[in-house]
Order: structure tokens, then sequence, then C-alpha cells
């Protein structure tokens, strides 16, 4: 068992309030066959919205992250600062990561978490977030946006990790660059308004497909109404979204930005797509020759005699969670079942 599954089981009352990494059941354990190429080409992340340290969908590679965090709250951000991580190298910035370069106004929620540019949406406060949803102070913020920094910094960008409460979307536009040089977008987006006037997924999802992206990943969080005590499905809320290049890009890009993205899809479970790459790139196989040992084609009588016990595995599971119902609690997610 995975020494972070045995961790939720121990440690909380419900696994769900262990925040397990949704790809739990896919991150590359073994890291030899990658290490020689990630040591030379180490992935460039940045985090914006970096409480917390909260990248354990990748956490598994931090040897060869580069890692850049932005956190508007500076007290937040000095504790980030004192952290010794096991990065390859590890920055944070205390620096609010917006739409304009200029002064803003940023609103300190009494759940520092849901801290944010925006108000919040009084509706979604009465419904679902309750007295942790209220500000307890307005201040003064300095507003960069990530092309700007990016600039200054000579960053190159992989992987662009955004949670800023509502602002997503307004921090992609302002930042075509960097949009344009990541390859994999994981975004926290709202289905529903958690704050006033915010930009929802389908706004985010029609704006990246429009740059060249594709939705691969949909970690959903679902939250029962406060009034309400007993047992409900629960509505979907908003969720982690991961977007990566979309086809028609891929082969615009360099062979070392092909083999990285190859390694993250591995790294989140989408081995048919970094497949595909690898089988369309022939030459990309001498960046790391044991690259093919991560993809596993089932064939044989073996394969489907597991398949089958599989499927009769299956049908108890569903039953059991038929059962059960509900976790019990008013949020679930799709990261309490990183199975899939």
């Amino acid at each position: 068992m995975h020494w972070k599954m045995l961790k939720a089981f121990v440690n909380f009352r419900s696994h769900y309030q262990a925040i397990l990494p949704y790809n739990l059941s896919w991150q590359i354990r073994n890291v030899n066959f990658i290490h020689d190429f990630l040591t030379v080409n180490p992935l460039n992340i940045i985090d914006i919205g970096a409480r917390g340290n909260s990248i354990g969908e990748i956490d598994n590679l931090r040897p060869y992250i580069n890692y850049m965090g932005f956190e508007a709250d500076e007290t937040e951000a000095s504790l980030l600062e004192k952290i010794n991580p096991g990065f390859n190298s590890y920055k944070i910035y205390p620096i609010f990561v917006g739409d304009i370069n200029g002064e803003k106004d940023f609103y300190l929620f009494k759940n520092r978490g849901e801290s944010s540019s925006l108000l919040p949406n009084e509706l979604f406060k009465n419904d679902f977030g309750g007295e942790s949803f209220s500000i307890e102070n307005k201040i003064k913020v300095n507003s960069l946006t990530l092309d700007s920094i990016i600039r200054q910094e000579l960053i190159e960008i992989d992987f662009i990790k955004l949670d800023t409460q509502g602002t997503e979307l307004d921090i992609l536009i302002s930042s075509p660059h960097s949009v344009e040089q990541a390859i994999i977008i994981e975004i926290e987006a709202e289905f529903y308004q958690i704050y006033k006037d915010q930009s929802l997924f389908y706004d985010i999802g029609k704006h990246l497909t429009e740059k060249g992206y594709q939705l691969l990943y949909l970690n959903r969080v679902f939250a029962n109404r406060r009034i309400y005590d007993g047992e409900a499905r629960g509505q979907v809320i908003f969720c982690d979204a991961l977007f990566g290049k979309d086809n028609s890009i891929i082969n615009k890009m360099s062979d070392i930005k092909k083999m990285k993205y190859i390694i993250m899809l591995i790294n989140y479970g989408h081995l048919d797509l970094a497949y595909q790459i690898l089988k369309e790139n022939d030459k990309l196989i001498n960046l790391v020759p044991n690259i093919g040992k991560f993809f596993k084609i089932k064939n044989g009588i073996l394969c489907k005699i597991k398949r089958n016990i599989s499927m009769q595995i299956d049908k108890v599971i569903s039953f059991l969670l038929y059962l059960r119902k509900t976790n019990k609690l008013r949020y679930d997610s799709d990261r309490s079942w990183p199975i899939r």
C-alpha cells in the first residue's frame, strides 16, 4: 500500500481530509528511467497560490523540479520561505499575480485559504461557506502579471498551477506568453460562483481550448448545503482541471519539451497520449532510452484472466459503495477515490 494511503487511514477520521493526490494510482514510483534526462532538464513549475505547497500530484518528482511559488499573503509566503522541501531549486515570491501591473485590493478571509481579490458571493456563503467565508481584513497588494514576472526573472515555464480563488482566467488572459510556453496547466475552476463576478470552468475551458490546450482530467468537489444535516448527493462546486497541449500543438514543440510532456503525462496516468506522442516521434527515444518500460501493452491469456477477475472484484466494490451511499460528510471529492 502506498504510504500516503496508509497515512490517510491512520491519521484522519475520513480519508477525504487527507487530500490524497488524485493521480495516486499513476504517479511514477521508479524514477531511474528518467533520472538522467530530468537531472539535465528539470521541470520548471509555476505555483500561483502556493499556500501549503499544494503540488501533491507531482510531489514524487521534487528532486527534478525548479519550483517557483507565488503567494499574495506575505505571512504565508514567509512561512513557505522557511521550508526546505527537497526541490532541485526553490523560490517563493510574496507577490500577487493578477491581470495588471499595479496596486490592487486583496481581501483576507476568516479561512485564509479562501482569501481573494474578489468579494464573496453571499449566496454561496449562506448556502455552503458559512462564517469561515467572511472577510476579516482588506489590504493593498502589489500586482504583477505572470508574463511580466517571467520576463524579469528569465523563467522558462513547463507547468503552471493556478489556485487564486476566482481570478484564474484573468491571469491566463493577461499572460498569453506564459500560456503558450507551458505544456500543462492545472487550475482550480468553479462551477458555482463562490466569488462575485468570477469566471467559471466553462469560460476557462473555452479560453484554453482556443489557446491550443485539451482537457485531460477533472477532479470534482461536491458540497451539501448547510441547512440540511442529512445525507445528500451534494452539488458539484469546483474542480481541479488538468489541461495539456493539444495534438495540433505538440509537433511544434522542441524534443526536450515533448519528452517533458511525455513524462508528465505518464505521471498523471495519461499513458495512452504519452505513448502516441512517443510513437509519432521516433527520435525521442534517444533522450530517454528506457522510457518504453512505462508502457505495458495488455495481451495474452493471462491478461484476459486478470481482466475477468478485476471485473468480479468491481462488482463487490460497487455493491459495497451502494450500501455505503455517501461518506457522511458535507464535502466529497474524486480526490478521495484516486482509482482512475
